[in-house]
């Protein structure tokens, strides 16, 4: 028997956005849905105090598969996608399915959070597959400023490296996800209306099961008030600025469209072009 499809029983949320993008911040939302979180969660730090609410484990193995391909998470070079699809075929799939399998036994609706799956997300497609989920994306997007001024405080990196590790990530989560049950919210907006955005993702994904109760409601005003929110910017005031290069700004406000729900051919037609260029650039400064 074939599993179900999205909406119907198992399903994994995998929840797609670069480092300090607010994954955690869906990713907790999401649990307190009732979605299912990994056995071995990631412990809360400094940067993030009410944790990640992913696993160490994939955490691990995603690390040892980029290493694998000789790049990393702050990688600014192109992915020979070749090799990525040549992980299917590798030891590192039977990884993947034991560590499914550790750390989902028995969930029927799982979620997959950690930001290096944008660097993979074909490969993990695959895995959850193999083992009988139907897979749900959800992207969540953060002013990218806000991003690199955070990559920055937290690892050192400047600012411009920032801003490309951000494009990175979200171009390919994007181009891997075309085609698949998808949708789009941000940071901001679940901050400022996370009843509205999970309603649009609930409908938009058809996951009738994402419907808070009211001790649900409850818990996530708790989760959601006061001190998640800094290096603040305003996506919108920087959209309108000259604080960013063009193609971040154009990428920034292709994926606030995807949000609302509009989604056109020469917006992705862009995508692509600007996924092109960040390929031609190289690794660039460090």
């Amino acid at each position: 028997m074939s599993p179900a499809g999205p909406g119907e029983g198992r399903t994994a949320i995998v929840v797609l956005g670069p480092h300090r993008s607010g994954t955690s911040l869906l990713a907790g939302i999401l649990a307190k849905l009732g979605c299912d979180l990994p056995r071995t969660l990631m412990p809360d730090t400094q940067a993030n105090p009410k944790g990640y609410f992913e696993s160490t484990h994939v955490m691990r193995l995603n690390d040892r598969i980029l290493a694998s391909l000789g790049t990393d998470w702050r990688g600014l070079e192109a992915i020979d996608r070749r090799a990525l699809d040549r992980l299917a075929r590798s030891e590192f799939a039977r990884l993947a399915a034991e560590t499914l399998g550790q750390e989902f036994a028995g969930a029927a609706r799982p979620v997959l959070k950690d930001p290096r799956i944008c660097l993979l997300t074909r490969f993990w497609a695959g895995a959850l597959g193999a083992a009988g989920y139907p897979v749900a994306y959800v992207h969540t997007c953060r002013d990218p400023l806000e991003v690199a001024q955070s990559l920055l405080g937290r690892d050192g990196i400047p600012l411009e490296a920032g801003l490309r590790i951000w494009m990175r990530h979200v171009l390919e989560a994007e181009a891997a996800t075309r085609g698949s049950p998808r949708a789009f919210t941000s940071y901001e907006g679940l901050m400022r209306d996370w009843r509205g955005q999970v309603a649009h993702l609930r409908d938009g994904l058809g996951l009738p099961m994402l419907r808070p109760d009211a001790q649900a409601e409850a818990g996530i005003d708790a989760f959601v008030s006061g001190g998640l929110h800094r290096h603040r910017s305003g996506l919108r005031e920087m959209l309108r600025s000259d604080a960013l290069p063009g193609h971040v700004i154009d990428t920034c406000w292709i994926l606030e469209r995807f949000r609302q729900g509009e989604f056109a051919a020469a917006d992705l037609a862009r995508l692509d072009d600007m996924r092109a260029a960040l390929d031609a650039e190289g690794p660039g400064p460090a």
